[in-house]
């Protein structure tokens, strides 16, 4: 299924306007981010910066800009625009659905980037397809003597 194919509201990303306004610099035009669960939690699988059509720099060099871009938060340590970014797609994969619990569940979204704002422009929830019952399920048990070979 396309995005065309699957119009949803657009709502705002947690990525602050100068955050957004820093992207729109170095030509980013969107950020797609997957996500999955299983165990106990959930990771971010992959995080993508679209950059403008005919852009000068190249999507490592602005993960290597924004690595080394760093402000000091309210904790009083320094803290890098990569780590901040992350974050803040972390945050707005939340509400999109529970990807990281023990079921397995997966989120993907896109944020559309702009001169000074960020917005969710498309997301995507996948339940998780663990089985309950296969716990259930007792392995056979064989007699002391078997011998597979045999």
């Amino acid at each position: 299924m396309t995005q065309e194919d699957n119009p949803q509201e657009v709502t705002s990303s947690s990525i602050e306007p100068w955050l957004a306004a820093i992207l729109h610099k170095f030509e980013v035009t969107t950020i797609e981010a997957s996500f999955s669960g299983s165990g106990d939690e959930g990771h971010m699988d992959d995080l993508i910066l679209t950059l403008r059509e005919g852009a000068e720099g190249t999507e490592d060099s602005v993960w290597k800009a924004l690595k080394e871009l760093k402000v000091r938060s309210a904790e009083s340590y320094r803290k890098s625009l990569c780590d901040i970014l992350e974050e803040k797609v972390e945050k707005d994969a939340d509400p999109v659905g529970n990807y990281s619990d023990n079921e397995g569940g997966s989120v993907f979204l896109t944020i559309a980037i702009s001169e000074d704002a960020a917005e969710v422009i498309y997301t995507d929830y996948t339940p998780g397809s663990y089985d309950d019952e296969y716990d259930d399920e007792e392995e056979p048990e064989y007699e002391d003597d078997f011998d597979p070979g045999t």
